[in-house]
């Protein structure tokens, strides 16, 4: 029986040895924590690291509101208004188109002349000289040479004069139409002089040419005095 005891208690000994022992094992030390930093860039070089989201575009900014969308050009501002259009007049229009249908044929036929006469050579002005005299005509061909070469230079200029004109009002700009009512009202002047010489002969081609110069450019002179709206804006309600 003491045996027993003593067994018992040295088992007990045992035991709170052991706990004992456990009880002062040593805690686990918590994980060091690295105390390395990234190296920073030196102040002098001005380079700042960009935080998340720094200098980023908003939402939508510089998209096109859908794809293929059009987006004007960088700097260019839309005008306020556009200037209005001009009026148009169908006298003035029909003045436009005689004057070129007058002044074509005088451009090219007076250019044509004057051209040739000036390139005469002198054996020619010979030959003719030799023919007039052969006739009994005594004639100065230097000095009508030079008046042909006048007169048609003069007919070149005013077919020119006519051309401009047409393009000037068809452009709706008013030098175009102060030069084609000078031209009409020499036609009309022209046609005049020419009509009474054609009305006492009698020969119907003069006549025919008379009345041609003063209709036309009759109907020239009344289309441009009274197509004024041709060459004028329209105002901003009427358009």
């Amino acid at each position: 029986m003491a045996h027993d005891r003593n067994r018992n208690a040295d088992e007990e000994t045992s035991q709170h040895e052991v706990g004992a022992y456990v009880g002062r094992q040593p805690t686990p030390a918590a994980p060091v924590q690295p105390t390395w930093q990234p190296p920073q860039p030196p102040a002098s070089a001005g380079w700042n690291q960009p935080q998340p989201g720094w200098n980023q575009p908003q939402p939508g900014w510089g998209q096109p509101a859908q794809p293929g969308a059009w987006q004007s050009p960088t700097g260019w501002q839309q005008p306020a208004h556009w200037p209005a259009p001009y009026g148009s007049s169908g006298g003035a229009i029909v003045a436009a188109v005689i004057l070129l249908i007058y002044g074509i044929p005088l451009l090219l036929f007076g250019g044509l002349v004057t051209l040739v006469a000036v390139s005469i050579g002198d054996e020619f002005t010979q030959q003719l000289r030799s023919q007039f005299q052969a006739e009994g005509l005594a004639f100065d061909i230097e000095a009508m040479m030079r008046f042909v070469v006048l007169v048609f230079a003069i007919v070149f200029v005013l077919g020119l004069v006519h051309v401009v004109a047409a393009i000037g009002v068809l452009m709706h700009k008013g030098w175009g139409r102060l030069l084609g009512v000078v031209m009409a009202t020499l036609g009309v002047l022209f046609g005049a002089l020419t009509l009474a010489p054609a009305l006492t002969v009698g020969e119907p081609g003069s006549l025919v040419f008379a009345l041609l110069l003063v209709a036309g450019y009759g109907l020239v002179l009344l289309g441009l005095l009274t197509g004024g709206s041709h060459f004028r804006r329209l105002s901003a309600g009427r358009w």
